[in-house]
């Protein structure tokens, strides 16, 4: 009984894991690769999940007073588990422990300027624009393709986040999330 309680994974820890993968699947969506022109690469998938990671933290600010100390410690909870999927992930694509502290240096630099990005873009009317930047900057397509990709993106951040509200903000912070169905990767 002692040692389950010892070796137990604290509940913050637990409900962040779990809010975070849900994110991950999400963002691994097929339709975005196959169908949306999303880059299938390690780069594309980063966006994706910072994409994700992006909607949830953005309607975090909408939390009630009552629940913000939840939040805060939920937010950090899930960005210190981000960072660490993301040194795993280094690590198992071949990066040298030498050079892994340079790769999550830059990693958290893209993390915070792509929330800084789409913060802007929301509160200016261009999240379209900051997704071709982000998300398709690397992609090699026409620009009425890339138009057509981001803006169907933007429609998909915005049905989310309208869909994400509807949710019980306990529940969020207890881990649990579901996504609009027409739009889930379980619907695919």
């Amino acid at each position: 009984m002692f040692l389950s309680r010892l070796f137990k994974e604290p509940k913050r820890k637990a409900d962040a894991r779990n809010l975070y993968e849900a994110l991950v699947i999400q963002a691994r969506t097929p339709a975005f690769y196959a169908d949306h022109s999303v880059p299938d690469t390690v780069d594309g998938r980063f966006d994706m999940i910072i994409l994700h990671v992006w909607i949830v933290l953005s309607h975090f600010k909408t939390v009630p007073a009552d629940l913000q100390a939840r939040r805060e410690k939920l937010g950090q909870a899930l960005f210190d588990h981000m960072i660490q999927d993301f040194d795993r992930n280094v690590r198992q694509i071949g990066i040298s422990d030498v050079r892994v502290g340079k790769h999550m240096k830059a990693m958290a630099k893209a993390f915070y300027g792509r929330l800084a990005a789409y913060d802007e873009a929301v509160s200016t009317g261009s999240l379209a624009n900051a997704l071709k930047r982000n998300v398709f900057g690397k992609v090699d397509l026409v620009d009425e393709v890339l138009d057509i990709q981001s803006q169907y993106l933007e429609e998909y951040v915005q049905k989310q986040a309208v869909f994400l509200a509807t949710q019980d903000f306990e529940a969020l912070l207890d881990g649990k999330i579901a996504f609009q169905a027409e739009f889930s990767a379980e619907s695919r």
